[in-house]
């Protein structure tokens, strides 16, 4: 019977391929692929970073959420103490600065570039290193920088000292990030003698005052 193809061979003949697949990655698409109905394997991840917060955006990435965020220049940092002693002439001049309040929010405040700013405190200066009166001032400014002004400049007397309350301003820095306020105990003739415009530690050849004068801290935002 040779019209007749033996069953075994008509049986491959019969059989259809789908495209695409096949035990060595045959098909129109001439990709490889591995064994038989082989499909990519789904269980495989690809290693991202997670998306941020949409609902709790975090600028300085301290962890807390813009919104509830009262200082917006990284980790908040602790308050300066409540009371700075500033000891000069070994020990004949003290000053204490109590009560500090800037922008009527405490020792750590925010504000924007060059903003104008309440600084209230008080002080109190004892001063016998003078033969008669000495002449002192209270500077204050930003650090790093060059002090902002005198806050107080007058002659202290020998037996009572001075005694009071500032209510002032003083404007902002300019750029963003977080500055120091600090003060210092100026012995010139007066704030701006011969054109004095620096701390008088400098003026006298020493450096910017230190951070045991910090008494608050402020966030330009």
């Amino acid at each position: 019977m040779r019209g007749l193809l033996p069953w075994s061979l008509a049986l491959l003949v019969g059989c259809a391929f789908e495209t695409g697949w096949g035990p060595s990655g045959g098909g129109s698409s001439g990709s490889g692929g591995g064994g038989g109905n082989t499909a990519p394997d789904a269980s495989v991840t690809v290693d991202a970073k997670p998306a941020p917060d949409a609902a709790c955006p975090d600028d300085d990435q301290d962890g807390v959420c813009n919104a509830v965020d009262d200082w917006p220049c990284g980790a908040k940092p602790t308050g300066p103490s409540a009371m700075l002693t500033i000891n000069n002439n070994g020990g004949a001049t003290v000053t204490k600065i109590t009560s500090v309040n800037l922008d009527a929010t405490g020792q750590l405040a925010t504000g924007t570039s060059q903003e104008q700013l309440s600084l209230r405190f008080n002080y109190d200066i004892q001063d016998t290193a003078c033969a008669q009166a000495c002449v002192d001032q209270i500077e204050v400014g930003w650090v790093s920088g060059s002090r902002s002004g005198c806050v107080f400049d007058q002659v202290v007397d020998k037996n009572n000292g001075a005694q009071g309350a500032i209510n002032t301003m003083i404007r902002a820095p300019t750029n963003k990030g977080a500055y120091d306020l600090r003060v210092n105990l100026g012995q010139n003739y007066s704030c701006t003698y011969q054109g004095a415009n620096s701390w008088w530690d400098q003026t006298a050849g020493g450096p910017i005052p230190d951070g045991t004068r910090t008494i608050a801290k402020l966030c330009v935002r």
